[in-house]
Parts: C-alpha cells; sequence; structure tokens
C-alpha cells in the first residue's frame, strides 16, 4: 500500500497487521503519511500477525498525545524504516514472540515526559541509526533482547534500563 500525503486523525489504532503469513508493506512517499492520535492510551502501528508474518511501515510520522504508543509488535515481524514519533508514551513495544527492526537515518522518537523509546518485553528488537529524544529513558528492558546499533539519546534521562533480558550496544552516543 501506498500513502500520498495520508493522515489518519482521531483513530484507537493507526494500522494494524494481522495473519499467519506473507509481507505487508506501508510506504509513505510525496511528504510521507501521518498517524495523529489525541486521544489517551492509542497506538499508532500494531503488529499482531502469528509467526511468519511481516510487514514493513517506511517514510511515516506518528504524532502521540504524551500518553500514546508509537507501535506495538506482539507477534510477527515489523520493520518501521525513516518513521518519527512525537510525543510518545512508549515509541516501540515488543512482546511476546514479536520481532522488530527499527531503522532510518533521521529517524526521531521524542518523547513525553518520563517516556520510553523502546520497551521490550519479550521478543526480538534490533534498532540501527535511531535517535531518541526527551526526559525519559531510551530503552528498557524487561523480557527479550535488544540491539542498540549507533543509536543517538539525547537529553534523556536514562539511556537503559536492564532488569531481565539481554542489551547489546554498538556504537552511538549518549
Amino acid at each position: 500500500m501506498t500513502l500520498v500525503g495520508t493522515n489518519f486523525r482521531n483513530v484507537k489504532t493507526g494500522i494494524v497487521f494481522k495473519g499467519n503469513k506473507g509481507t505487508a508493506n506501508v510506504v509513505g512517499v510525496a511528504g510521507g503519511a501521518t498517524i495523529g492520535n489525541t486521544t489517551s492510551g492509542r497506538t499508532g502501528i500494531k503488529m499482531e500477525g502469528d509467526g511468519r508474518a511481516n510487514a514493513t511501515v517506511m517514510n511515516m510520522a506518528f504524532m502521540g498525545n504524551r500518553t500514546a504508543t508509537g507501535a506495538e509488535v506482539t507477534s510477527g515481524t515489523l520493520t518501521v524504516n525513516t518513521v518519527t514519533m512525537t510525543n510518545v508514551q512508549t515509541g516501540m513495544k515488543v512482546t511476546g514472540s514479536g520481532r522488530a527492526n527499527v531503522m532510518g537515518v533521521g529517524a526521531t522518537i521524542n518523547l513525553a515526559s518520563g517516556g520510553i523509546g523502546i520497551k521490550m518485553e519479550g521478543g526480538i528488537a534490533n534498532v540501527v541509526n535511531m535517535t531518541f529524544k526527551g526526559s525519559g529513558t531510551g530503552a528498557e528492558v524487561t523480557s527479550g533482547t535488544l540491539m542498540l546499533n549507533t543509536v543517538k539519546m539525547t537529553n534523556v534521562q536514562t539511556g537503559a534500563k536492564v532488569t531481565n533480558g539481554m542489551l547489546t550496544v554498538n556504537g552511538g552516543e549518549d
């Protein structure tokens, strides 16, 4: 699916991927696409596919409301490339058997006060060439595996918090 100058506003969830196999791609071109959630507890992108399902989202922006989650993966694999998330409580949340790939030079997660850039509660995530900004925590791992490669953290209170699971950091700044 190609989105040209598309805006989703006041939605509970912007895009949901489901299914047990196959691949879905959503690309914002010519100015990209924006998901704007103005009510509390909303999610921009959800991946709920079974193990063999794959989805890629490119060139999009998610505008949160201080309580929103930019993207959530519970199962299947979600790749977000050059996606910017602004004013979110949680940028990316990975649980269960979910797998996430987050990449893109210039891609940024701007956290609301006390927010978390990427929250691992299971699964596996690989974050490459990304910037986390804000007064919260860049990464929090309570379960699962998180790999941060060339990740920059600006003005965060805590770079990474690990209570269980595994975190690998290669390059980057804080």
